[in-house]
């Protein structure tokens, strides 16, 4: 089994979820409905990397 690098994936999970609030941002007056699902999965990311450092 391949070693994880936990650092690496927090930092991954982090960059989505701030790529995903820029886009919710950019479609809030276009498709509010989006933006809104858009910034859920953001938070989602955000969870799962307070998660993964948390069990560090």
């Amino acid at each position: 089994m391949a070693t994880v690098d936990i650092e690496h994936i927090m930092s991954e999970l982090e960059e989505h979820a701030q790529t995903l609030r820029a886009l919710s941002e950019r479609l809030s007056s276009s498709d509010p409905e989006a933006a809104h699902t858009t910034q859920l999965i953001a938070h989602d990311l955000w969870e799962l990397r307070k998660e993964l450092g948390d069990e560090r």
